[in-house]
């Protein structure tokens, strides 16, 4: 994941993602790997760069909270697409 990937995220997350928000650090790696907050909740969120062999869906986006809750994409092109298609509604309690 580049640099510009990495300041991308950070900004997609602190205006995009409705929800998400605090996000601590991002580290320049194949396993981007950060902890934010969904609705007052800790939440580990992976971004997942499967390199460039299918570059329609080199991207993936984990999210996981403390009490086994987990939204999940498809592969997408780019680390930011692949927040946005992640099911974040899935981390809310039902």
């Amino acid at each position: 994941m580049t640099k510009d990937h990495v300041e991308e995220v950070r900004r997609l997350l602190a205006t995009k993602v409705k929800g998400l928000s605090e996000v601590d650090t991002v580290e320049d790696c194949h396993l981007a790997t950060f902890e934010a907050r969904w609705r007052d909740e800790p939440v580990t969120v992976e971004i997942r760069d499967y390199g460039p062999r299918d570059p329609a869906h080199r991207y993936t986006c984990v999210a996981k909270t403390e009490d086994g809750r987990v939204a999940a994409g498809n592969g997408a092109e780019t680390p930011e697409m692949a927040i946005r298609i992640a099911q974040w509604y899935k981390l809310d309690r039902h």
